[in-house]
């Protein structure tokens, strides 16, 4: 059995073994390696904050003369500001025509117009991303029967 030290403290009594006290010494220890990681975190979030508002600073004042009201930046300048402070970049909206291609085989249809009009009919485009979508129309070509 250890022994165990007795410590009065700030009106406390506090009773320790050698295997607490080795506990405690440990923790202090890891305890000031963790303070200085977080004090050299720290630091270099500090610095990464003045170097941000720095190159932030000199972009603006490129464009900037003493007295105007108002600056006109191009958005691409804007945009290689952005990247290069780490932030999400301005975008645009854009439009696109697309052009699915399908082949389709073994439809059973008494004629051709019957298999155009099931074809129709049936096929179905989603979209699942952001922004919206129409399907304007459906163009069957190429029916031919199968052999």
């Amino acid at each position: 059995m250890s022994n165990t030290i007795s410590v009065h403290f700030d009106g406390n009594t506090y009773n320790h073994t050698e295997e607490s006290l080795i506990g405690l010494i440990k923790s202090e220890d890891y305890n000031k390696k963790l303070s200085e990681e977080w004090k050299d975190k720290f630091s270099t979030q500090r610095s990464n904050i003045y170097n941000i508002r720095e190159k932030v600073n000199a972009f603006f004042n490129s464009y900037y003369s003493v007295g105007d009201t108002e600056i006109t930046v191009e958005l691409d300048e804007v945009n290689a500001l952005l990247e290069s402070i780490g932030a999400e970049t301005l975008k645009k909206t854009w439009s696109a025509q697309v052009t699915i291609y399908v082949s389709m085989n073994g439809i059973e249809a008494t004629d051709e117009d019957s298999v155009v009009d099931y074809i129709q009919n049936e096929i179905e485009v989603s979209y699942s991303g952001d922004g919206d979508y129409h399907v304007d129309d459906v163009i069957v070509q190429g029916v031919a029967v199968d052999c």
